[in-house]
């Protein structure tokens, strides 16, 4: 059931379960198209424990360090939201993937460009947690 509020129409409650990646980026497209949203998340806010322990390298509370290698659809996905452009700011472009050898030297073939025609065309590397973390911080900006 909606109800009209305004400019806005309110479309009911959702419940989201995990604040991960996709859990977070759910909500905020359903937070966008009006709809209230709960999240639930087992496990403790990762962010308040990092502010008691401070210092960005060496922290006990990193789940995954592995990089998001974000694609264009990926940018299409966090352009929808409104962050696209923000998280270009920290984010690292890769133009090619290194193909390592068995050889001890560096093999000149051992680069495979995303764009062969066009070296600008490429992946981004993103911090897993700061995107996570930009996510739940513009979540809770949110009025829904």
């Amino acid at each position: 059931m909606s109800a009209q509020i305004g400019m806005g129409e309110v479309k009911g409650v959702v419940v989201v379960v995990g604040c991960g990646l996709a859990g977070c980026m759910t909500a905020m497209l359903l937070a966008r198209r009006g709809y209230t949203v709960e999240i639930f998340e087992r496990n403790p806010d990762w962010r308040t424990k990092f502010k008691l322990e401070g210092d960005d390298l060496h922290r006990s509370n990193i789940k995954r360090s592995i990089n998001l290698a974000l694609s264009h659809r990926g940018r299409c996905a966090l352009g929808r939201i409104g962050l696209e452009a923000e998280v270009l700011k920290f984010a690292v472009p890769m133009r090619g993937r290194a193909i390592h050898t068995s050889k001890n030297v560096l093999d000149p073939l051992g680069f495979q460009p995303y764009d062969a025609y066009d070296r600008k065309n490429c992946i981004y590397s993103v911090g897993r947690e700061r995107l996570n973390n930009l996510l739940l911080e513009k979540l809770e900006e949110m009025p829904n």
